[in-house]
């Protein structure tokens, strides 16, 4: 009995499974302009079958590539051109036509519909096209890195505020635009001292973390061929020096270029606590006391660092400690002004190793050179001995020998005597 329950629940299971393998899926779907890639809402899923997608001004038409799980197929493809009403015109496309070009006007909006077949199953896609008319000068949405912006953001809100954290030196911003052909200018007025009595340090910061790449905004991840997104986004920063505020004012150009917006916002940043009222730059916190080669600010609050020939400062100025040498400067410090002098080391102290090469090269040179001198010295004596021997040998008799004569040129004569020589 027990065995008949088992094959039941097996058999059971088994059609449950058939039919969830049996509902016909889309595999892949997006949508492109040429060869640039167009953002659908919601990001796709087989599993959704309604979609929506807008296209920049530039983009006068848009092409839909969709790819069935096998054995599905796509048929009853309709296209309605007319404010997406099917009911003024409802065009019928053949499936060979699917990824054609369809064309949608400036402010237009169009519709797209197709079914998937499996084994007399159809499920419905629709397809919600709309073209920007180019003359749009809001922005979709704007990010501030671990801070917070009041009001929350809306297109059609213009001026905003926000209070960064104390260890942050930056404001980091990140602008999704409405199209892409949309151009951001932005300028950051100087910075103002905040007031003890600034309401703007009231805000509440709900979230400080990363605030950036949230998952709604991760597209086209799946998609075949197409990685990038539609919408590029841009990235601003400025800085904000301690207990301050500065504006930031941005100007957007429409597409078309003839329109354009702005929008603003207040970014302000507190100071330290009076138990620690210096701001460390490299450990990005606040402390009472600046560690070695910085000088303590107590006017900006903050940590400064020493000169580069100065270790130890007590104001930018004025040193009590010099750096220590290097291979071409040392520093000597002078007691009157409290500065380091700069001193330039000697060349063969800068450059020992070229020093001691050159040094190897002058005396390699010079060793060649007596060794050269020498050889040809052997050489030439060595030659001149082959040359006197060679001589006595080519007349075949031996040299003859010299007479000896006295000193007024007689020679000797037989029993010691000299005689005169002719001619003398």
């Amino acid at each position: 009995m027990l065995h008949k329950w088992w094959r039941h629940i097996f058999s059971l299971a088994l059609l449950l499974t058939r039919c969830v393998w049996a509902e016909p899926l889309l595999q892949v779907m997006y949508l492109k302009y040429a060869n640039q890639p167009i953002d659908t809402t919601p990001v796709f899923n087989p599993m959704i079958s309604m979609y929506k997608a807008t296209l920049d001004w530039k983009m006068k038409f848009f092409a839909v590539e969709a790819k069935p799980m096998a054995p599905a197929i796509i048929d009853n493809i309709r296209l309605c051109r007319h404010d997406a009403d099917c009911q003024k015109e409802d065009q019928r496309v053949v499936p060979m036509d699917f990824s054609k070009k369809i064309q949608v006007e400036p402010g237009g909006k169009v519709l797209y519909m197709f079914d998937v077949l499996l084994q007399g199953i159809v499920k419905s896609y629709t397809l919600i096209v709309n073209r920007l008319e180019g003359s749009e000068t809001t922005i979709r949405h704007v990010i501030l890195q671990g801070v917070t912006i009041k009001p929350a953001f809306h297109r059609n809100t213009y001026s905003y505020r926000a209070l960064m954290g104390v260890t942050m030196e930056m404001v980091q911003m990140e602008l999704h635009l409405s199209d892409s052909g949309q151009t951001v200018f932005a300028q950051a007025d100087y910075p103002m001292p905040l007031s003890d009595h600034a309401n703007i340090t009231e805000l509440q910061n709900s979230h400080p973390g990363n605030t950036r790449s949230p998952p709604q905004r991760l597209r086209r991840m799946r998609e075949e061929a197409f990685g990038e997104f539609q919408y590029p986004n841009k990235y601003l920063d400025f800085p904000v020096p301690l207990e301050s505020s500065r504006t930031v004012h941005f100007k957007i150009m429409s597409a078309d270029g003839g329109h354009k917006g702005f929008y603003q916002l207040e970014v302000a940043r507190g100071k330290c606590p009076t138990s620690e009222p210096l701001f460390d730059v490299e450990a990005s916190k606040c402390v009472k006391f600046c560690n070695v080669g910085f000088y303590a600010d107590f006017e900006a609050f903050r940590c400064k660092r020493c000169q580069e020939s100065c270790v130890n400062c007590l104001t930018l100025k004025r040193c009590v400690q010099c750096s220590k040498p290097n291979r071409r400067l040392y520093y000597v410090l002078d007691n009157v002004t409290l500065t380091c002098l700069t001193r330039e080391r000697a060349l063969w102290v800068q450059h020992p190793q070229h020093v001691i090469a050159l040094a190897i090269a002058a005396t390699s040179i010079l060793v060649f050179c007596c060794g050269l001198c020498a050889f040809c010295q052997l050489a030439g004596r060595a030659k001149g001995e082959r040359g006197g021997v060679g001589s006595g040998q080519l007349g075949g008799r031996a040299p003859r020998r010299q007479r000896d004569t006295d000193s007024n040129g007689h020679g000797p004569q037989p029993g010691g005597a000299y005689a005169p020589i002719a001619g003398f």
